[in-house]
């Protein structure tokens, strides 16, 4: 029987949370955003910051492991139960620790576990036992940006050279048919274990032998260099799949104008495809093109742009880092703390260009996905966009 967060649990979380915020901690970040003193500004509010000068204000509120080895955690008779998000142990009923996606400083937030808490039974007769397996916390196929962070945050110890876990089963949630749960399944099954999907398990088991692997990309919250070894050897399996002969292209700007208008519509943005497209840029539409196309076309690449989205967590899965010659410029107004630890970690060099606003005809409740308006026009945006690009690009030709 599934009960409510009880109050022993409700005093085990809230005594996870070290450090106090007298706000949103991602606000907070947000609002020191705006003391940086090298910038560039233009005319109508619009602001061009550096990678490098966000990456200083990152360490008061995340944090950035990148010789950190991440954890493992291994429990003795732990219960499984189908969508509840997290593990429990068998004598108390608590959720195990690690056993659960957590986000935000500190892991304030654990958005997917539904309870804390299941009562405990002193003889667990009757329920499927499993001696051994490895249970990954959180596996989403359904949102291709949580999949790129989350999901393979969980999965490095399936991408080491020397396996460091027995060959055992791997618990994981999600439809196995899904054509991202096939790469998935081909990374485990390649390092000696065998994948068996959530429905494929049943509704509850005893697991006498549970082994944990911890995240390395909590959202809003921690990164480590981990997680890029997994991501760029997921993205290897997915490159593997190319059968097309594509050509380089130099200046590449990853178009939103292809989403549903729910989606952060932004309010002008095919004009500022016209003014690049003139100036010899590529437009790319992600949702159009393979997974293993766009990959190549970000690997080879000289100058990365678009508004911030999911598809610039994509560049986690190319050999991108502060060695290789890439430059990225993120347009928007709501500069999430994601992209700047996963840049920063990466050492890539880059922009954000400070340039719309939340357009007030707006009648969404989320601020997030409301529709975005520009702070000047799009041919002056584009312009900004385009001499970044070149400055950039004839940075990179001088080091030649």
């Amino acid at each position: 029987m599934i009960l409510e967060l009880s109050e022993k649990a409700e005093i085990i979380i809230s005594s996870i949370c070290v450090k106090k915020f007298t706000a949103d901690p991602i606000e907070e970040w947000r609002e020191n955003l705006k003391g940086i003193s090298k910038k560039n500004t233009y005319r109508n509010n619009v602001t061009c910051f550096a990678f490098e000068d966000i990456a200083e204000t990152l360490k008061d509120y995340f944090t950035i492991n990148k010789d950190k080895p991440p954890n493992i955690y291994k429990y003795s008779n732990a219960i499984f139960v189908k969508g509840a998000g997290t593990a429990y142990a068998a004598d108390s009923g608590i959720a195990l620790k690690g056993s659960y996606l957590r986000r935000m400083p500190n892991g304030m937030q654990a958005p997917h576990c539904k309870n804390f808490y299941i009562e405990p039974r002193w003889h667990w007769d009757g329920i499927e036992e499993i001696k051994r397996a490895i249970y990954i916390p959180f596996t989403c196929f359904d949102n291709f940006g949580h999949f790129i962070t989350e999901t393979l945050s969980f999965l490095w110890p399936f991408t080491r050279e020397s396996n460091i876990l027995e060959p055992s089963m791997v618990m994981l949630s999600g439809q196995h048919n899904h054509s991202l749960a096939k790469e998935v399944s081909k990374l485990i099954k390649e390092s000696g274990h065998y994948p068996v999907y959530e429905d494929s398990l049943p509704n509850i088991c005893m697991v006498r032998e549970m082994t944990i692997p911890d995240s390395t990309f909590s959202l809003h919250n921690s990164i480590s260099n981990a997680y890029f070894s997994t991501a760029q050897k997921f993205g290897s399996l997915v490159l593997e799949k190319r059968q097309m002969n594509s050509k380089i292209l130099d200046f590449i700007y990853i178009s939103r104008t292809k989403l549903a208008s729910s989606q952060r519509l932004i309010l002008g943005e095919e004009e500022i495809e016209d003014y690049l497209l003139k100036k010899g840029w590529s437009i790319l539409n992600p949702q159009q093109i393979p997974l293993e196309e766009q990959l190549f076309y970000y690997s080879h690449a000289k100058v990365i742009a678009g508004f911030e989205g999911s598809a610039f967590h994509s560049l986690a899965l190319c050999n991108i880092s502060g060695k290789t010659n890439h430059s990225i410029i993120m347009l928007g107004d709501l500069l999430s703390p994601d992209y700047s630890m996963q840049f920063s970690c990466q050492g890539v060099d880059g922009s954000y260009l400070y340039c719309t606003t939340t357009d007030p005809s707006t009648n969404k409740t989320s601020n997030h996905l409301a529709a975005r308006t520009l702070l000047d026009t799009p041919e002056h945006i584009a312009s900004i966009v385009h001499a970044i690009a070149n400055k950039k690009f004839e940075k990179m030709h001088s080091h030649d």
